[in-house]
């Protein structure tokens, strides 16, 4: 350890008065989605990894590490942008916050205290970088969808566009967001049951059911498996999705 070096955050929003002073992370949260990033380029070789409340940037050249703190609850999604090279990380809990990282400088560039009641727990960006779509923890039997217009800084909650999903079971609840590519009035929401498509029409996001034949999922009972994620495509220039389940089946 001797030989590696730690670049922490030069941002105002890390807290550097504490009783232990993070020096290195040497693990990562393995249950996290897209929890590990590559963010390798011609110039530098370098990924992106979660530690808990930590976001750690590690050059591999360099062996050197930056810790960019300040969640007060460990992170539940992380986003990258390679549009405008930031990362955005979200939390949920008691005093939650989403906040917008410059890869380049290792710095915060944009805080949202409390975004949601109970936090946040999934989070997808535009292409463009501009737009963030989050997903909320259940509260109260429903979850909440939010654009946010992160780039606003006229307002403490740049909320673009919202709407809510009710829920039938406290159990089953969404734990994924996924934005269309090519439609940014359109995302889509994934649970272990439940998959909800989504609309955009001025600042209210509506929700429906995907239409969907059971014929292919019969032949070996793929319906009745958890569902883990859902992604846009086009074929033969008409957008489609698909959605996989957690024993590797579409």
């Amino acid at each position: 350890m001797d030989q590696k070096t730690v670049r922490p955050s030069t941002g105002k929003f890390q807290a550097m008065n504490h009783g232990l002073n993070l020096k290195w992370c040497c693990s990562f949260n393995c249950h996290l989605p897209n929890g590990v990033i590559n963010l390798s380029d011609e110039g530098k070789n370098e990924l992106c990894f979660i530690s808990s409340h930590t976001v750690v940037l590690y050059n591999q050249a360099e062996q050197t590490q930056s810790l960019l703190q300040g969640h007060s609850n460990a992170i539940t999604s992380i986003s990258f942008n390679k549009e405008k090279n930031i990362i955005i990380t979200v939390d949920s809990g008691e005093n939650c916050m989403m906040v917008v990282w410059s890869v380049e400088k290792a710095v915060p560039i944009r805080v949202v205290f409390n975004p949601d009641v109970c936090g946040i727990i999934a989070i997808d960006t535009s292409p463009d970088g501009k737009l963030a779509y989050t997903l909320s923890a259940p509260f109260e039997g429903s979850q909440r969808v939010r654009i946010w217009d992160w780039q606003n800084t006229d307002e403490d909650l740049p909320i673009k566009a919202e709407g809510e999903l009710k829920l039938t079971n406290n159990l089953e609840f969404c734990t994924r967001i996924r934005a269309n590519e090519n439609d940014l009035n359109e995302f889509v929401t994934t649970g272990s049951a439940l998959i909800r498509f989504w609309k955009v029409s001025a600042n209210s996001c509506t929700s429906y059911n995907p239409k969907f034949s059971k014929k292919e999922g019969k032949k070996d009972n793929s319906l009745s498996k958890k569902f883990v994620e859902t992604v846009f495509f086009t074929k033969d220039r008409e957008c489609q999705a698909v959605t996989g389940t957690e024993h590797g089946a579409l």
